[in-house]
């Protein structure tokens, strides 16, 4: 019975040290410039992209990375003064969001090789499926 007991205590231990650990990480927030660096090097490595690449598609994500951050910014504002967006808001971000994604992918073709575009759209359609399973999973555990 001390032997369940001490388990169940180090198991408790243990998954309540990692969920602090990964909580720190992630309030940590990195410029515009860390950011598109690290989405750079990520792709320069999944795409094995050349330096003329490398530094067209550093300057496509900085942009992407600094308007991120201006969004952001409103958002928490917003938050802060208890102000809720209008239906016309919310359409109006959904629609520009899309049109930045439909110019970063029609950017993308024109740097990438046709093989790297390829992959990259692979790459991106992989990526959207597993963020929207984690998504169903946790729509699911708050019923």
């Amino acid at each position: 019975m001390k032997n369940i007991t001490k388990f169940l205590v180090a198991v408790l231990l243990l998954t309540g040290s990692t969920h602090l650990h990964a909580q720190a990480f992630k309030k940590v927030q990195l410029t515009p410039e860390q950011k598109a660096t690290l989405q750079t090097k990520r792709m320069a490595l999944l795409l094995d992209l050349n330096e003329n690449q490398q530094d067209a598609i550093y300057k496509l994500n900085e942009k992407r990375a600094v308007h991120q951050r201006e969004f952001q910014e409103t958002v928490k504002q917003r938050k802060l003064n208890n102000i809720k967006p209008t239906s016309d808001e919310i359409f109006n971000v959904k629609l520009n969001r899309l049109n930045s994604q439909i110019a970063y992918k029609k950017a993308m073709e024109e740097i990438l090789s046709k093989d790297q575009f390829e992959k990259w759209k692979k790459y991106r359609i992989a990526k959207l499926k597993h963020k929207q399973k984690g998504k169903f999973k946790t729509k699911r555990m708050c019923r």
